[in-house]
């Protein structure tokens, strides 16, 4: 991720960490559910996301 965006992998470590914080978890997952319970996002098969 921190190549195709040109930013230092440390960089993309503490933009997500912010995030979850913000968020109140811990995981991306749980992050991904709580914007899915949340409304944020549509939950998607594994077979509907593109590669």
């Amino acid at each position: 991720m921190a190549e195709r965006l040109v930013v230092s992998p440390n960089t993309v470590k503490k933009q997500v960490d912010s995030i979850l914080s913000k968020l109140g978890v811990h995981t991306r997952a749980a992050a991904v559910r709580k914007a899915i319970l949340g409304g944020l996002v549509e939950e998607r098969s594994m077979s509907e996301q593109e590669t």
